[in-house]
């Protein structure tokens, strides 16, 4: 694959979890799936925060272009 298409690749939520059950079905082991498993967990992190702070944008901007307000 091309190099930008590995990188947008390695931010898709399910990228890291399936290597790390390729190195659980080969038999490798925990500690050998830790590091995937834990960029998993930053990359769902990273969705959670990004998904509060639009929430949070698109709660203002609700608020201030309100048209029931205007009564």
């Amino acid at each position: 694959m091309p190099g930008w298409l590995v990188t947008i690749g390695q931010g898709v939520p399910i990228t890291h979890a399936a290597a790390a059950a390729r190195a659980f079905a080969a038999g490798d082991g925990f500690t050998a799936a830790l590091p995937d498993l834990g960029q998993e967990v930053l990359v769902g992190v990273a969705y959670a925060a990004l998904a509060a702070l639009l929430l949070k944008v698109f709660e203002l901007e609700s608020r201030r272009h309100a048209s029931l307000d205007t009564l």
